[in-house]
């Protein structure tokens, strides 16, 4: 007879592997979901018949689910992490590319939320990581505003003190990017979601320009493509500028006259203002001139930016873009195409940063990975 609470542990921690409710794997074995709470309880055993069923629903085998075959005595686990300004992508993930979980939570940037919030949402999403799997043995986290030396600092002192037995690595979000493209010795790579930051890589060495924060950046982000969007409106509601479609998306938006919003949108910061920035790519679609002036501007400067750092050194001729706003790839393109000419290929990563975050803690930790397997492992058991 197997050890009914090894049997328990096992089930709840596969099943939150493949994503799955305690209703949903009920739902499949065609029982109550009273009764896999008992079986991850250690209160009941299934009979053969829905013992062999879910070790399929669960992607395992028997023996693995009743603790009679190790779940692979040599795999190493480890955990991914990309920590934006307004969120967090964090993975659990096995040497040979599986996906066991994925959670996104809030940003953890330390400049835009703070130290203390930042370590917070990082301990949430670890915790909640290592409650399925106990065994993690490196983490690589890839964070916005860590370029600062006090904050790097903190943020590796912190997971080293609240994790001592894993192995852990902090560095800008830019490495996320950077290892989201297998092969690339030589590339810029742009960051362009709600704040805008391009570096160059000769495989060796960084070059960096932008990424000052959303107070002092010149544009080329979803906020300041938002803050140029509600502040065409208002010019639009003085009668400086002519009215467009823009002003009628943004007051549908925001429920009411743009002016007479003023304060609401002053108490919500930097995410409210940003997310302003799909209606400069909508109206924009339908011929409005106020939206295409806006985002010509912005990629102009995103467009120097890359510029500058490309005439620095020798990057070669890929462009790695990745942020929210690649979302609008084919405007994107359409613009930067315009502005950097055709000497450039722009490359749009198929897999998230957090991807990158896993390749590069793989290579942090000595971990020899087959690439190829790897990345259609990633791709086929990624949930987002």
């Amino acid at each position: 007879m197997f050890d009914l609470k090894i049997f328990a542990g096992n089930v709840h921690k596969f099943r939150l592997r493949q994503h799955m409710t305690q209703t949903q794997v009920a739902r499949r074995l065609f029982v109550t979901p009273q009764t896999v709470s008992k079986w991850e309880n250690a209160e009941a055993a299934p009979d053969l018949y829905n013992l062999c069923n879910l070790a399929q629903i669960l992607n395992v085998s028997v023996g693995q689910l009743v603790g009679e075959e190790t779940d692979g005595a040599e795999r190493r686990v480890m955990i991914g992490l990309d920590g934006g300004n307004t969120r967090t992508e964090l993975c659990l993930f096995s040497d040979d590319g599986r996906v066991l979980n994925h959670l996104t939570l809030g940003g953890t940037n330390p400049n835009t939320v703070g130290l203390e919030t930042a370590c917070k949402i990082l301990q949430l999403g670890i915790d909640q990581l290592m409650s399925i799997e106990a065994g993690v043995q490196g983490l690589f986290g890839g964070f916005a505003g860590v370029e600062s030396e006090n904050n790097r600092r903190a943020l590796s002192q912190f997971l080293r003190r609240q994790y001592p037995r894993v192995r852990s690595f902090v560095d800008s979000d830019i490495q996320n990017v950077l290892h989201s493209v297998r092969g690339l010795d030589r590339c810029v790579a742009v960051i362009c979601g709600s704040g805008v930051v391009v570096f160059g890589s000769d495989g060796k060495t960084l070059r960096r320009a932008g990424g000052y924060g959303h107070l002092l950046d010149d544009g080329g982000s979803s906020y300041h493509i938002g803050h140029d969007v509600l502040r065409a409106c208002l010019m639009m509601d003085d009668g400086i500028l002519q009215p467009s479609l823009l002003l009628q998306l943004a007051e549908k938006k925001l429920g009411g006259n743009v002016r007479a919003r003023l304060d609401w949108l002053y108490a919500r910061g930097v995410e409210c203002i940003a997310s302003y920035a799909p209606l400069a790519f909508e109206a924009y679609a339908q011929g409005d001139a106020a939206a295409e002036a806006i985002l010509r501007q912005n990629f102009e400067r995103l467009s120097r930016l890359i510029r500058h750092v490309r005439a620095s050194g020798d990057y070669g001729e890929s462009v790695i873009l990745s942020g929210e706003l690649t979302v609008y790839r084919d405007i994107l393109e359409r613009f930067l195409h315009e502005t950097l000419g055709g000497e450039v290929q722009l490359i749009f990563p198929e897999l998230p940063p957090v991807y990158g975050a896993c390749v590069h803690c793989c290579g942090l930790c000595g971990v020899q990975t087959d690439a190829a397997a790897f990345d259609e492992n990633f791709r086929r058991t990624l949930v987002r």
